[in-house]
């Protein structure tokens, strides 16, 4: 009877090891069937071929193809201030394609005549001297570099950049407007801009999110000591005042900004309101 149990013991126990060799030999199997060996990147301009992937392929199971499309909402990208997202497309077992969705400005603020560029969040993405800007053809983009650390800026804080590898900076970026007013500590690349009032970018957001969906790209956005705004288009300045009515203001504009093309003057919108019937433009 002991025999009998000892001995069906050794049978499970080897069952069990049987199973787990199996499995152990179908999971190397497994990886070594779709192990990564070729990616295609696109989209990317910040960063190169070799950082996106050395960003996504960061430990083993990520070199895995099957594992890596079906599970792409983990890529940590916590500590990658330039990338708002990459997905993962699935080629064939050994080869995938990565989309880099990298951070894009809104617009741009001036110190000592370089431009310091800003997304959403208000991180500081990229400089570039207005030297190299007026020096620029009608190329698609424009071959930068990062400037050197501790420059003082006008206010009185610090520029800060590391240096980096040239890289291309995309024509896109050119058509956002300056934004002048501010008022801040310092400027430094991939960081977030510190402003002594951080509720103005709220209202900064919701301006460029209407100027984008009524088209009416301004040269520039000016902001005064008590947060009133002017939009700068050539020579037609729009002083629009609080971001009261903001929207009603906007549509008044795009139906009244195309006659007033070679025009020079004031478009005074500070005290709009639902019930005014007849808006002032101040020539100069």
């Amino acid at each position: 009877m002991c025999k009998r149990k000892l001995n069906s013991r050794k049978v499970f126990k080897r069952i069990r090891l049987f199973i787990a060799g199996v499995v152990v030999l179908m999971l190397l199997l497994y990886f070594w069937l779709f192990y990564i060996k070729e990616v295609e990147v696109i989209g990317n301009i910040r960063y190169t071929k070799k950082e996106v992937e050395n960003i996504v392929l960061d430990d083993c199971f990520a070199h895995n193809s099957v594992f890596l499309s079906t599970f792409q909402k983990y890529i940590n990208l916590n500590d990658i201030p330039f990338i708002e997202a990459v997905n993962v497309e699935y080629l064939n077992r050994n080869k995938i394609r990565l989309y880099v969705h990298e951070k894009h400005p809104i617009g741009y603020v001036r110190e000592k005549d370089i431009d310091y560029y800003l997304d959403k969040d208000s991180l500081v993405l990229e400089s570039l001297s207005v030297r190299d800007l007026q020096s620029t053809d009608d190329d698609n983009s424009l071959a930068i570099e990062s400037f050197g650390e501790n420059d003082q800026t006008e206010n009185g804080g610090s520029i800060n950049g590391s240096k980096m590898d040239i890289i291309d900076f995309p024509s896109t970026w050119m058509n956002v407007p300056m934004i002048t007013g501010l008022h801040y500590e310092s400027v430094v690349i991939g960081e977030i801009l510190s402003m002594e009032n951080p509720f103005v970018y709220s209202t900064i957001l919701t301006l460029i999110h209407l100027i984008n969906k009524y088209e009416l790209q301004p040269d520039s956005i000016e902001f005064t000591e008590n947060q009133l705004m002017t939009l700068h288009y050539e020579q037609v300045r729009i002083s629009l005042g609080t971001d009261i009515y903001l929207q009603e203001k906007m549509i008044r504009i795009a139906s009244i900004l195309p006659k007033l093309s070679g025009m020079s003057g004031v478009l005074h919108l500070e005290d709009f309101t639902n019930d005014i019937q007849s808006i002032i433009f101040e020539q100069d």
